[in-house]
């Protein structure tokens, strides 16, 4: 699978639930990511890793795009690009 669809996956599961700083763990085609979700004004920003690789991500979503990095790769997209994950757990 490639990591744009991840990324989207992690995108669309943070995204769906507004927090002050959240913990997320979600499963998508058979990975599985941990992060926290974080408000920054009218923003969001996702920082967590994937658990079987343990790559770390970092995106800021922001104005309807997400921008950021997975493991060593920059990656941007539309928000609305980021839709269906599985959410395992939440701290709400």
């Amino acid at each position: 699978m490639t990591k744009f669809k991840l990324l989207l996956a992690t995108v669309a599961v943070a995204v769906a639930a507004p927090a002050l700083a959240e913990p997320f763990q979600f499963e998508r085609d058979g990975l599985h990511f941990e992060g926290e979700k974080i408000v920054k004004g009218d923003s969001y920003v996702l920082t967590g890793r994937s658990i079987e690789d343990n790559k770390p991500f970092y995106l800021r979503v922001a104005n309807g795009r997400v921008r950021g990095t997975m493991g060593a790769s920059s990656v941007s997209f539309a928000l609305e690009e980021a839709r269906g994950a599985t959410m395992l757990a939440s701290a709400n």
